[in-house]
Parts: structure tokens; C-alpha cells; sequence
């Protein structure tokens, strides 16, 4: 089956789900891309000083915990990708489906009292929408998957 016509298959909550996946994948991949630009690019993506700060030095600290930051939403990835089933089903998915929500719509959430403490960022402010989206569409997506679930067991 070609990607089309599995794409346009795909009821539109997954299709939520699939532009969460996608969403969190770029965010991993800007995330290595900063590895590879340098302190610059730290600065840019506003990384906390620390991070900075080992770019800057060269220590470990900030190549370790970028990959780290990369690989938890490569995961995230992969978990809408295998509720919606273009990859094999991965363990705990239903838990991860919620924790996973939970974290981007909380981490959206943390936008404002960030802004009541320090001010207005319009960087930290688009940045807690991209994230509180991506949550929206992880939330809706997990809720389709769960009810599917559900018709499933009462079906046996």
C-alpha cells in the first residue's frame, strides 16, 4: 500500500497523532543539529547557560544531554508511530501515550507563569504553544487509540 492512500486511510485523531510524532522527530533532530553548530546554535535555540557554557568549553555536558533531550522525543516518536500502527506495537504504549501527553501539555502550560516571572519571551512563548499543540495531538490521538482498545476487548 503506498503512503497516499494510507495517509488518506488513517482517521483524522491519528493523523493528529502522526503530526504530534513528526512534530516531536524534527524537534529531536534540531536538537542534534545544535550538536553539529555549536555554542551558537545553543545560544540560538536558548539552551540554559550551562548548556552553553560546555558548548563554549567543549565538555561533555552539552553533547550528552542534547542526545539525551533527542532520544526521550525520538521515543515520543516512536510511540504515536506504533499506536497508529506504521511500526510494530511497543511495550506500555497506552502509559507512555498519556505520560507523554501529560509532559508536552504541561510543559506548554509552564509558558505562563515563566512569562509572569520573567517577562514576556517570544521565543519561550511559541516554543510552549509548538509543545502544548504537539500534546493536544498526542491527548486526542490517545484517546482514539484507548477507545479502539476498549472496542476491541468488548468485541472478544
Amino acid at each position: 500500500m503506498n503512503l497516499r492512500r494510507y495517509f488518506f486511510k488513517l482517521a483524522m485523531k491519528s493523523k493528529l497523532l502522526l503530526l504530534g510524532a513528526s512534530i516531536a522527530f524534527c524537534a529531536a533532530i534540531w536538537h542534534l543539529l545544535c550538536i553539529i553548530g555549536g555554542p551558537s546554535w545553543f545560544e540560538f535555540a536558548r539552551a540554559p547557560k550551562e548548556i552553553i557554557d560546555s558548548a563554549k568549553q567543549g565538555t561533555w555536558l552539552a553533547p550528552i544531554g542534547t542526545i539525551f533531550v533527542a532520544t526521550l522525543m525520538f521515543i515520543c516518536s516512536l510511540y504515536a508511530l506504533s499506536a497508529i500502527h506504521i511500526i510494530r506495537k511497543l511495550p506500555l504504549i497506552k502509559t507512555a501515550l498519556i505520560v507523554i501527553s501529560s509532559m508536552c501539555l504541561i510543559r506548554g502550560a509552564i509558558v505562563i507563569p515563566y512569562i509572569i516571572q520573567f517577562g514576556f519571551d517570544m521565543w519561550e512563548f511559541i516554543a510552549a504553544i509548538v509543545w502544548f499543540f504537539v500534546g493536544l495531538c498526542y491527548l486526542i490521538g490517545t484517546v482514539e487509540i484507548l477507545n479502539n482498545i476498549r472496542k476491541e476487548s468488548n468485541c472478544v
